[in-house]
C-alpha cells in the first residue's frame, strides 16, 4: 500500500519510480509551499538529499525528510518518491482549496 502523509492542505502521495522521469528532477535544500493562511510548509531533509521537479509537484527523499509549518506538528518524510498535491472541497459549482 502506497503511504499518503497530510500537513494542513498539503498532502505528499507516494508514487512508484515508473510514474516520473528523473530527468527533469534536480537537487534543492528545502521546498516551500505556500499555505492556506499565508505561512509555508517547508519540506527540507534530515539526511540524505531532496530533489525536486516544479512542474511535475514531485520530490524525491534519498533517505529522510520533514515537512514543517509553523501551525502543525512537524512530521517526517520517509525515503521515497512523492507527488505533491492539495486537499481540494466542493463548493458547489466550483472547486476550491480546503481552509484549515
Amino acid at each position: 500500500m502506497r503511504k499518503i502523509i497530510r500537513q494542513g492542505d498539503i498532502i505528499l502521495r507516494e508514487i512508484n519510480e515508473r510514474e516520473i522521469s528523473t530527468s527533469t528532477l534536480k537537487e534543492v535544500p528545502k521546498v516551500e509551499l505556500s499555505g492556506e493562511t499565508g505561512n509555508k510548509h517547508v519540506i527540507r531533509p534530515l539526511s540524505g538529499r531532496i530533489m525536486h521537479d516544479r512542474l511535475a509537484n514531485v520530490i524525491v527523499v534519498t533517505e529522510e525528510a520533514e515537512i514543517v509549518h509553523p501551525e502543525h506538528r512537524r512530521l517526517t518524510i520517509p525515503k521515497g518518491r512523492w507527488l505533491i498535491d492539495r486537499v481540494r472541497q466542493w463548493l458547489g459549482n466550483r472547486n476550491g482549496r480546503a481552509m484549515d
